[in-house]
């Protein structure tokens, strides 16, 4: 069921609002207005709680290169401190790729002494096919696939672990691949 029915040229239908929230909306409504804010603003009950489920999920665009780099410069977490995130993250890994089997994470020095950022170089381990052996890859010589989905790993912990509905544009977009340089 609809609540409204927006179309250029038609009248606007609303159904289920009480008369004078109609004409509220009706007569604060300009052609770039979204209905669902205008709605929350004016406190409509129902349309504020459409408002709301937008804001309490999450979105994250692969297409946006800016975005990409805010992903790209987060960690989960504790990854650097816990094992048990570590380990948890190759689980996470498992259900699509059975190839990472744990991180080594290590800490650099800063070249300055005044200075007090971390930065740390992170490597996957890799099975190797038909033996026992790893192979150790920095992270961010990954490929792109790998890249996301470490990407995504906050975001899909937090809705798994709170509630909520994520949503994932250009999953396929290459545009990751342009982070492959930064470092952690």
């Amino acid at each position: 069921m609809a609540v409204f029915y927006r179309k250029k040229g038609e009248e606007l239908e609303m159904n289920g609002f009480s008369r004078s929230h109609v004409e509220n909306i009706k007569a604060s409504l300009n052609k770039e207005a979204l209905i669902v804010s205008l709605g929350a603003k004016l406190r409509i009950t129902k349309l504020k709680k459409v408002r709301d489920w937008f804001l309490n999920n999450d979105i994250i665009d692969f297409g946006d290169p800016a975005e990409n780099f805010f992903h790209s410069l987060g960690l989960p977490d504790g990854f650097t401190d816990s094992k048990e995130v570590q380990e948890n993250i190759v689980k996470y890994f498992a259900s699509f790729d059975v190839a990472i089997q744990d991180f080594e994470v290590e800490e650099l020095q800063p070249e300055d002494e005044k200075d007090t950022s971390k930065g740390y170089t992170i490597d996957a381990l890799h099975k190797k096919v038909g033996s026992q052996e790893m192979a150790s890859i920095p992270l961010k010589q990954e490929f792109s696939g790998i890249l996301k989905m470490f990407a995504l790993y906050p975001s899909l912990k937090d809705v798994l672990d709170n509630g909520g509905t994520l949503f994932v544009d250009e999953l396929n977009s290459g545009c990751i691949r342009c982070l492959s340089g930064i470092s952690y």
